[in-house]
């Protein structure tokens, strides 16, 4: 019964094959309400699968807000699903608010576990019931990832909304694997320097996955409108 945590404020960096910030859910009861709120992470040495800021197992009701992640040699933001970190019907994160977080130069092309592009700078790895708004992602191999590396654990009831994705080096948003994505919209986010067909699937993607209404721009310098979201924080 680990309820009502809050990691705010601290700075994180330097490491050598260390998780910056990470909440395991591995009890039968949920790790609950759990807030990440204005961290910085980053140069950090993410060797082998593990991530800057892992949410894994058996956790509900979380904020991940405020935070940013730069010179990541792997995953940045990862809500994961299907990994037995969690008891069994329990082993997937849910309920989570993902917002305002910035991240750049998020990528495993220099770790020499992966020697290719495949880190996210948000990634739902079977997580279900996931917000993800006014965030900016820029310089990360892909900018949103919503899937599944477990056959049996969907991503599942996530909105990836209002986000400004930048210059993504393979695509800015990746939809499915192993196990797949349902019940998901991508829409309303602003992309920039790549084309808004830059898009990657894979594997299971269920007929009620969208991604519509998003906008592009060849140039930061020539944006005009900003997500509604985001102006939402300015204002």
């Amino acid at each position: 019964n680990i309820n009502n945590i809050t990691i705010a404020g601290n700075e994180i960096h330097g490491a050598m094959n260390s998780e910056g910030i990470s909440i395991y859910g591995i009890g039968t009861s949920p790790v609950n309400n759990v807030r990440i709120i204005s961290n910085r992470i980053h140069d950090l040495a993410l060797r082998g699968e593990i991530e800057a800021m892992p949410i894994n197992g058996n956790v509900s009701n979380f904020q991940i807000i405020g935070n940013s992640g730069y010179k990541l040699q792997n995953l940045f933001i990862d809500v994961i699903g299907g990994e037995e970190k969690g008891p069994s019907g329990r082993d997937q994160p849910f309920g989570g608010t993902i917002a305002y977080n910035f991240a750049d130069g998020v990528s495993s092309k220099s770790n020499p576990n992966y020697n290719s592009y495949s880190a996210a700078g948000i990634y739902s790895d079977g997580g279900r019931d996931l917000n993800i708004y006014g965030n900016y992602i820029r310089n990360s191999d892909f900018g949103i990832e919503i899937a599944s590396e477990h056959a049996g654990i969907d991503s599942s009831n996530v909105r990836a909304h209002g986000n400004i994705l930048e210059r993504s080096a393979v695509a800015w948003v990746k939809l499915g694997y192993v196990g797949g994505v349902q019940n998901s919209v991508v829409n309303n986010n602003l992309v920039i320097g790549d084309s808004i067909n830059k898009i990657e699937r894979e594997g299971q993607i269920g007929a009620d996955v969208y991604v519509r209404a998003n906008d592009s721009t060849s140039d930061r310098n020539k944006v005009s409108k900003l997500p509604a979201e985001i102006m939402a924080l300015l204002k």
